[in-house]
């Protein structure tokens, strides 16, 4: 180890090589209070850099990379298993206390998220996702946009904005870094007051309301919420046929339905 950094650590291996290892790839440990210059570490190569001669390599010493494993939410042995990110966080899910533990003006926060004896690390972008050579979960559920920290306009972040280290959020969760063991989170009121991310979180049955899209000769279209869209079929419009369904559905206006059938290949709820 050559050097411990606020961002991470620098390392020599094969006493030629140089390599860093990010932040997130430290475990949850401090780089500057749990390593030391000198100290030998385990790691495995992430990627290296063409662009440098000798080449450089970014490194991980998290414990799932070097397993070869599923990054996971480690909790108190009297809890039980560690448990899949995914799982412990669905998309979709609102999480009332996520604490800024550092910022990074260009790129967003790093948060952490606090559940009993469980500590999991998360980020809000606030670079277009376009940006990342790695694309993630959360690009199937959200377009990508400026940034997830707000609805407005935000190029960077300011250090002594509302966002600054150490104030907590309200937060969504919409995705997962599983090679970083990452959950990805918006701070975007329009995406915290979503009443649904994802078909999965529609239920069959359930009465639901939305805006008609678009009215065609096979179907009528509506939007319900976010990303999630219903269809409705001539014979559902209504209790007795429609010569001029057009006459009825006009773009834009609201309406009301009941969900019955899901589609989760298309993201679409039947109407």
């Amino acid at each position: 180890m050559t050097a411990t950094l606020a961002s991470g650590l620098n390392l020599k291996f094969f006493g030629y090589f140089d390599g860093t290892v990010d932040l997130f790839h430290l475990n949850g440990l401090d780089p500057e209070k749990d390593f030391k210059v000198g100290q030998k570490v385990k790691a495995r190569v992430l990627w290296d850099s063409l662009a440098t001669t000798p080449k450089k390599f970014s490194l991980s010493l998290a414990k799932h990379v070097l397993s070869l494993g599923i990054a996971s939410a480690e909790f108190d042995e009297e809890d039980g298993k560690d448990e899949e990110l995914s799982a412990r966080f669905p998309v979709g899910r609102i999480l009332d206390d996520v604490k800024v533990v550092r910022m990074d003006e260009e790129w967003g926060l790093t948060c952490e998220v606090v559940e009993g004896e469980a500590k999991v690390a998360a980020f809000v972008h606030v670079r277009p996702f376009e940006l990342f050579v790695a694309r993630t979960i959360a690009d199937l559920h959200f377009p990508p946009k400026i940034s997830r920290i707000t609805d407005d306009h935000l190029a960077s972040v300011p250090k002594s904005g509302p966002w600054k280290v150490g104030t907590v959020h309200r937060a969504r969760v919409i995705g997962y870094s599983a090679l970083d063991g990452l959950v990805q989170l918006s701070l975007q009121p329009t995406v915290l007051e979503q009443a649904f991310l994802r078909v999965s979180d529609v239920k069959v049955g359930e009465i639901i309301k939305g805006t008609i899209k678009r009215l065609s000769d096979s179907a009528l279209f509506i939007a319900i919420s976010g990303n999630v869209d219903g269809v409705v079929w001539p014979m559902h419009y209504a209790d007795i046929k429609l010569k001029h369904p057009e006459k009825k559905f006009k773009v834009g206006a609201s309406v009301k339905a009941r969900v019955s059938t899901l589609s989760f290949l298309s993201n679409v709820a039947g109407d």
